[in-house]
């Protein structure tokens, strides 16, 4: 029999011949080729397989066995046995026959698009697993400007459905599949979660709502995570509202200032700025402290100082906005944007 041991996700026992159970939307009655995982198979096209998977086609090369009633066979065919989850294995083999079954431009369910990520990265499909990590960046991006323009057109669940764990469970499927540039801002989303939930984890309802399943991180992981918070609440202080803890720079009119245009009113604008750093500091000092989703009230700002230090204060903050995310994966220990971007695609 034909198989490939390479062990992954949750490995399952062997099964006999004898307990297999066919898969009831994965089975093609003119398919040529029989994939078992545990007790499940799948009857699908052995050339669709090679032609789009290097690892199946290399399998395939290996003579198979010419007796179709033999123990290497099921259904009058030649079973081939893997070693991965019978969901990840249906979710994988359908998106590679059906070309409708997995479309990104549509929501789909976090383990359709991990199944297929995971296979297609090991199986060497790189039209799925490019698939896959378009859908994911689109909710876990690597650029600022897809990160504002995502939180602008649309909610954070468009694209998988949001849930408590969701970023947990994008930490360990980025290490698991070799896409370093999805950690920062999945760890980043872990690091504004309740302390509770990173260091005990979450239990959640599997996909039929029937079995809840338990979302945690390795302890490694769970140890950046939580320094990562303390990192990030000094980022939202200094980056981005550090405008508030600067004087304000008085008008050229005023003998301290004779080389440029500057605040008219520096006592005024001085004390407003006092007032909104004290109302800012328990969401500065908060446990969901993130620069990248603080929001701040320009409009009752402009209020307590003058129009010259509302400008200046937005400056610094969009000034601020880019650093932070800049020097987002220095704060979970990762390197820098260009390399992870680099490792990530360079598959």
């Amino acid at each position: 029999m034909a198989s490939l041991e390479i062990p992954t996700h949750d490995m399952p026992s062997l099964v006999t011949p004898t307990c297999l159970i066919r898969s009831q939307d994965v089975w093609y009655d003119d398919g040529n080729v029989i994939i078992q995982t545990g007790n499940i198979v799948f009857k699908v096209f052995r050339g669709i397989l090679a032609s789009n998977s290097t690892v199946f086609a290399d399998m395939f090369s290996v003579p198979q066995p010419t007796n179709a009633a033999g123990p290497d066979a099921y259904d009058s065919c030649p079973l081939v046995q893997i070693y991965d989850t019978p969901e990840d294995t249906r979710h994988f083999l359908k998106a590679i026959h059906d070309a409708g079954y997995y479309d990104v431009r549509t929501t789909s369910k976090f383990s359709v698009v991990a199944g297929i990520l995971r296979l297609s990265t090991k199986y060497q499909v790189p039209y799925l697993r490019k698939r896959a990590i378009s859908h994911l960046t689109t909710m876990f991006p690597s650029s600022l400007q897809d990160f504002q323009e995502n939180r602008n057109s649309s909610p954070y669940a468009a694209k998988l459905g949001h849930y408590t764990g969701l970023a947990m469970e994008v930490v360990n499927l980025a290490r698991e599949c070799r896409l370093p540039m999805l950690l920062p801002i999945s760890m980043y989303y872990c690091a504004v979660m309740r302390l509770e939930h990173i260091l005990d984890g979450v239990t959640v309802a599997n996909d039929d709502g029937t079995v809840t399943r338990k979302i945690d991180l390795d302890w490694p992981e769970k140890r950046v995570i939580i320094l990562g918070k303390r990192a990030l609440n000094f980022r939202a202080r200094t980056n981005l509202f550090g405008f508030l803890l600067t004087s304000a720079t008085p008008a050229p009119s005023l003998p301290t200032n004779p080389s440029g245009s500057g605040c008219a009113i520096p006592q005024r604008c001085e004390t407003g700025k006092l007032k909104w750093l004290r109302q800012m500091e328990p969401l500065l000092s908060g446990d969901k402290c993130g620069p990248l989703h603080m929001q701040f009230d320009w409009a009752r700002y402009s209020d307590d100082v003058c129009p010259y230090c509302v400008l200046e204060g937005k400056n610094k903050y969009r000034e601020g906005l880019k650093k932070s995310w800049e020097e987002l994966p220095s704060v979970f220990e990762l390197e820098p944007w260009d390399i992870l971007k680099a490792e990530s695609l360079d598959q």
